[in-house]
């Protein structure tokens, strides 16, 4: 199984690029959903705060690597293992795409990493009106210190291959569905 893993700031763009690839036929799995599949087995409610608490609480307790756990448990109960291919939205940290490397018939994950400036972030998470997306400009600086806190930079830095997601959101969407295309090709996007 050949893994493309997704990653980037909240509001960058990496649902968009998980959706065009759904769109091409690829499997995707979020490492979100498994958090929230996770609330729902302790019959939180999913709230950012729960969210929020029980991702850095896995993290205290199992370590760098907890959420892509979870995240191997949701793919094989969407019977994804032994999948040609697979693409993993929202991995945040090079603990994770190590431990990915160790799943069960992984030839090879190559990382995608989504880049938008701050500001374009900001007015996209503004105004999807989510609960718990940001409200202000110190709201969304505080969310991307919690991410970055788990090792998101690094990852970004030495991702294999970047997308700019600024302004024309036709422009990105054809920069994304390329690169997934030449992924799914075996060639380096």
């Amino acid at each position: 199984m050949r893994i493309l893993a997704l990653t980037g700031l909240p509001g960058a763009g990496k649902s968009t690029v998980a959706s065009l690839a759904e769109a091409q036929g690829l499997p995707v799995v979020s490492m979100g959903d498994a958090v929230r599949e996770e609330l729902r087995r302790r019959n939180l409610e999913p709230t950012p705060e729960n969210f929020n608490s029980l991702t850095l609480g896995l993290r205290r307790l199992y370590g760098d690597v907890a959420i892509a756990v979870l995240t191997l448990e949701l793919i094989r109960e969407r019977g994804y293992i032994g999948a040609p291919k697979l693409v993993v939205d929202g991995v945040r940290s090079l603990a994770e795409v190590e431990h990915m490397k160790g799943w069960p018939q992984v030839e090879s994950v190559k990382v995608l990493a989504v880049l938008a400036p701050f500001k374009d972030r900001f007015i996209r998470l503004y105004g999807r009106r989510r609960e718990g997306d940001p409200k202000t400009e110190s709201d969304l600086r505080n969310r991307d210190g919690a991410e970055l806190s788990v090792g998101l930079g690094n990852l970004i830095a030495l991702a294999d291959v970047f997308i700019v997601n600024e302004g024309d959101m036709e422009a990105f969407a054809q920069k994304a569905t390329s690169k997934i295309k030449m992924w799914v090709d075996q060639k380096d996007p």
